[in-house]
């Protein structure tokens, strides 16, 4: 098969299960295996996940072509001045309100799931908006029944005014990143099946334009895990807890920012101030996220050694 697409390989592995059979597991969760275009659109997609509109496959990312208006207000920490790369691998999945003209409005990523319970499901994201209030763009991740589209489990939501909007209750995770704004660079979600909650599902990632379609609004998502993952320590979230997790928990070892006013060099530990000026941490080995990495995170690790499921 010297030469075989690897996305024909698997569609060839797929097509040998038993009829009616669901794969509990995502099929190109890292978006690593692209689609051969049809250039139509301009752009790549990912292979196995259906599609709406702009949802494109990218190894690096940042704002191009902004209105004059557009290139001094918008505040998009760790991004605005690096750009995006993958959390996982070489590629991450992009969908944008308005790369494909300002009339779009919207665009879907989806694939059915079939968890289990004690399985998790999680993955990183990023989330960016050129656009203001009262416009409030904004992106959902959520799971939907095949049978019944009123059956749903809202997981996130982020956008403009997704904090205090009444139609947002239900959602596990609300993030409002401001006008013009951003996340802080890639964040990570879980949610952990039980056994009310495990069924088929569509996982559906979603960005939307609300009122009007002038100004662009972007979700990137990377690295989605649907497997038995350890309840705490995963640093790297590949679902299970060894030596690379302690390599990066080592590297932040006693980085300590839990006392605003005696804060450590940040070229020894990583830290930053928000767009409010409040300190904000990136240590990968605060486990319990109390802003200092010491011995309850190392015992925390410890008491999750070699757990969850290694793929």
């Amino acid at each position: 098969m010297t030469g075989t697409p690897k996305a024909l390989v698997i569609l060839i592995l797929m097509s040998l299960l038993p009829t009616g059979v669901v794969l509990s597991a995502l099929t190109n969760s890292s978006f690593e295996i692209v689609d051969v275009p049809s250039r139509a659109s301009g752009f790549d997609t990912p292979a196995f996940w259906d599609i709406i509109h702009y949802t494109a496959v990218k190894d690096h990312f940042e704002p191009k072509d902004l209105k004059d208006s557009e290139k001094n207000t918008f505040w998009w920490p760790e991004v605005k001045s690096d750009g995006l790369d993958a959390v996982s691998g070489n590629y991450f999945v992009l969908l944008s309100t308005g790369d494909l003209g300002w009339v779009t409005g919207n665009s879907i990523l989806s694939q059915q799931i079939n968890p289990a319970e004690g399985q998790s499901i999680s993955f990183n994201y990023f989330f960016g908006t050129l656009d203001y209030i009262p416009y409030n763009d904004y992106a959902s991740v959520r799971l939907i029944s095949p049978t019944d589209p009123n059956d749903v489990i809202d997981l996130l939501i982020v956008g403009l005014d997704t904090e205090t909007n009444d139609g947002y209750e239900n959602y596990h995770q609300k993030i409002d990143v401001g006008r013009h704004g951003s996340t802080e660079g890639w964040q990570h979600f879980e949610y952990r099946f039980t056994e009310a909650t495990a069924s088929e599902y569509i996982f559906e990632v979603a960005v939307y334009d609300v009122l009007d379609t002038i100004y662009r609004s972007y979700i990137a998502l990377d690295n989605i895990n649907l497997c038995y993952a350890p309840e705490y320590g995963d640093i790297n979230h590949d679902c299970f807890v060894d030596m690379t997790d302690f390599s990066l928990f080592a590297a932040d070892w006693l980085c300590d920012c839990s006392d605003p006013d005696n804060l450590p060099d940040p070229n020894d530990c990583p830290w930053t101030l928000d767009r409010l000026g409040n300190v904000r941490t990136n240590f990968a080995g605060d486990i319990n996220n109390d802003n200092a990495v010491n011995d309850t995170d190392l015992e925390m690790l410890t008491e999750q050694w070699l757990s969850g499921e290694k793929k």
